[in-house]
């Protein structure tokens, strides 16, 4: 009688992720893309900045070009575009840019997505009415020195 045997240590558990041999010499599009913070209230600003190489054969190139950027607005599993806009990486691959929150637009979470021909990177983020939180701690220092194994009251 045979046994099934699984591959348990495929790997990808691993972070090794292979490729079929004839696409070794294409392009890899490597974007990483970030924001400020992931929440804001409507009249905010966003700000986002991210990087954008190829990776072919082991070595690392800036791609150096146009690119758009759109925020999407998530409505269950589909995503609407709110507004969206060209812009250009610099020498280096680095991008960055804003965008103001409009003070009309409704709470819930959104996308900035970025994209140049076939390579998309996301960013989500929430619009919220929301209050800072306002607290306030005050501590007293006592006036003697305290040593290891002392207890130390707490007012």
């Amino acid at each position: 009688m045979d046994l099934p045997v699984r591959d348990t240590q495929h790997a990808s558990r691993f972070g090794i992720y292979g490729t079929r041999p004839h696409y070794a010499e294409e392009d890899i599009p490597r974007i990483f893309l970030f924001s400020d913070r992931g929440i804001f209230r409507p009249g905010e600003t966003l700000t986002f900045r991210g990087i954008d190489w190829n990776q072919r054969l082991g070595d690392f190139t800036p791609y150096y070009g146009s690119h758009t950027i759109s925020i999407l607005k998530h409505e269950g599993w589909k995503r609407k575009e709110v507004t969206s806009w060209t812009g250009q990486t610099s020498e280096s691959g680095g991008f960055f840019d804003t965008y103001e929150v409009p003070e009309d637009m409704e709470p819930g979470y959104y996308t900035v997505r970025y994209e140049r021909g076939d390579a998309r990177r996301y960013e989500r983020f929430q619009v919220a009415y929301f209050r800072r939180l306002g607290f306030q701690v005050l501590l007293r220092r006592p006036d003697r020195p305290f040593f290891l194994g002392d207890t130390c009251p707490c007012h």
